[in-house]
């Protein structure tokens, strides 16, 4: 099948926004294509249409208003996804031939700034964990306040201290280097 200009701008995008739902600026809406669009319609529950519906391979797609977006992806969030946007660089009445597109942000849900996601007086906090064969390291922080800290524990106590801080911070998200397949058993505990 032969992609239009458009939808190769959309696959490029979508390669850099990996494994985040891409909300992808098209005018006064975020449109989501193919496998993105088959998550966030039922994720979402709206309406899931195609592009292109006579061909024999048409492209599923939805879509969400701009003035609206930040509520839709709120729950997106809340529900455990990522979701990266992808804004218009240039006005669309200027532009000659296809509009600049590019990734503008990624939201997580350690990342989030504001709506529905955020609980008042609670901190949103990001955390990572780093381990070795002599202790562990955690950092925490919450972008909405600017509060970060670092612990670091060495000796064989490490586990059990890092899960009492676990439980004190209560990240909403961690990152931890290298692949999911090399987390520690303790780290799978907490």
């Amino acid at each position: 099948m032969q992609l239009t200009p458009m939808m190769e701008q959309y696959g490029r995008l979508k390669a850099k926004a990996g494994d985040a739902l891409l909300f992808f600026r098209m005018g006064d809406f975020y449109e989501l294509f193919q496998d993105d669009a088959l998550v966030a319609s039922k994720a979402l529950n709206i309406v899931l249409t195609a592009r292109n519906k006579q061909d024999d391979s048409p492209i599923p797609m939805c879509g969400v208003p701009i003035h609206s977006a930040e509520n839709y992806i709120d729950r997106l969030v809340q529900q455990g996804f990522k979701v990266a946007i992808a804004e218009q660089l240039e006005d669309p009445q200027q532009a000659e031939g296809l509009v600049k597109r590019d990734l503008v942000r990624i939201i997580t849900p350690g990342t989030v700034l504001s709506g529905g996601s955020l609980t008042p007086k609670e901190h949103n906090f990001l955390a990572s964990i780093a381990v070795d064969c002599t202790g562990a390291g955690f950092a925490y922080l919450d972008v909405t306040t600017g509060t970060f800290a670092v612990t670091t524990w060495e000796g064989q106590d490490w586990q059990g201290a890092l899960s009492r801080e676990w439980s004190r911070v209560q990240p909403r998200e961690l990152l931890i280097p290298g692949s999911g397949d090399s987390i520690p058993e303790a780290l799978q505990r907490i």
